[in-house]
């Protein structure tokens, strides 16, 4: 009997969160890759953030850590946070969460620039963002 109540329960979070309707295969399995990866990097820079304010004095003494603030890290947790709505809003075919997704990455690239002092230019974050959203435009015409 809990199962069943279990699963009702999942079944309302998803269809809140959701939405009614499914949006088509390509956005879908872009929407939920967004979900998904968002979440998992935010959880993690908000551990990295709490243990770079736990830890601050060993990582001042490390060169490459010196950097790998609670600033840095709550403020990547944030930026993330702001591109798993946009997956949210992306699966509920809101044209919003496509300007989100494409806000949230653009700053989560310049972010390292201004909070690092040792931050290099990196290819694979910038290729990963411009395919993820050439793919989210391909998409345009079945959003609101």
């Amino acid at each position: 009997m809990t199962d069943s109540k279990n699963k009702a329960g999942v079944r309302l979070a998803k269809r809140i969160l959701l939405g009614k309707e499914k949006p088509p295969v390509i956005l879908r399995t872009l929407s939920w890759f967004t979900i998904i990866w968002s979440s998992l990097i935010a959880v993690f820079m908000i551990g990295a953030g709490l243990y770079a304010y736990l830890e601050s004095d060993f990582l001042a003494q490390n060169s490459e850590l010196a950097d790998f603030t609670p600033k840095f890290c709550f403020s990547y947790a944030a930026l993330h946070g702001l591109s798993l709505i946009s997956g949210i809003l992306t699966y509920r075919r809101k044209l919003a969460g496509l300007y989100l997704y494409i806000v949230s990455n653009i700053l989560m690239i310049i972010l390292p620039f201004v909070l690092l002092n040792n931050a290099q230019f990196e290819l694979i974050p910038v290729a990963f963002t411009l395919i993820l959203v050439g793919l989210f435009l391909t998409q345009v015409k079945k959003m609101e």
